[in-house]
């Protein structure tokens, strides 16, 4: 059987905007009451963790944070690697992840997002727009069963259906545009939870410095 691997390559694309879909809610959604918009959970925050994390502490370079219990999370990051290093900003930044879903990931799959960017002393929120920012998706099973699938994952011959299997992942060469740097430094920050049928199931915790 074919494990359904692009699980991850979805995760990865959240955090860069490549999944559209229908069912987000704007920056000010949960205050605003709209009847899609639900206060994400803080499953995936608790200050007791221990996070896995890839650190660089210089400019030019990618870090990842298992962030959350990990000991509840049903998703685990074994590694994460990226090329080139240093990274010079804008640049096209290749990916490669190692993870294991411990159970399966049924629907509704849940992604919330949180988006910033800090630049000369100013913190900027990323709305969410079109599917990219700090957006509230309530289902990506739904959007991913009609959209198609991004090049990078049917590429490598998996697909973007849900349940996604347990099992053990690797996969490489994932590839994007990072198109920040122009302006100068700053920092590109993103955190995830992802929750299973209301389970927590990840969280992670990008950060580019550019």
């Amino acid at each position: 059987m074919i494990l359904k691997q692009a699980f991850v390559l979805t995760l990865v694309s959240c955090f860069l905007g490549t999944v559209q879909n229908q069912n987000t809610c704007n920056a000010n959604g949960w205050e605003t009451g709209s009847e899609d918009c639900t206060n994400p959970s803080d499953a995936g925050s608790s200050s007791g963790s221990s996070p896995t994390h890839w650190p660089d502490e210089s400019d030019g370079t990618v870090t990842v944070t298992t962030c959350g219990d990990p000991d509840k999370a049903l998703i685990k990051l074994k590694s994460f690697d990226y090329s080139p290093k240093p990274v010079v900003f804008p640049a096209d930044l290749t990916l490669s992840i190692e993870t294991e879903i411990l159970e399966d990931i049924v629907a509704p799959v849940r992604v919330d997002t949180d988006m910033d960017l800090q630049a000369a002393g100013k913190k900027l929120k990323i709305p969410c727009l079109n599917g990219f920012g700090s957006c509230s998706v309530n289902d990506i099973c739904g959007p991913l069963s009609t959209a198609d699938c991004p090049s990078f994952i049917t590429a490598q011959g998996y697909s973007c259906e849900c349940p996604f299997s347990k099992g053990d992942y690797s996969i490489s060469n994932i590839t994007f545009h990072v198109p920040f740097g122009k302006e100068g430094a700053g920092t590109f920050h993103s955190k995830m939870n992802v929750y299973s049928n209301g389970v927590f199931a990840l969280c992670l915790d990008l950060r580019m410095e550019y």
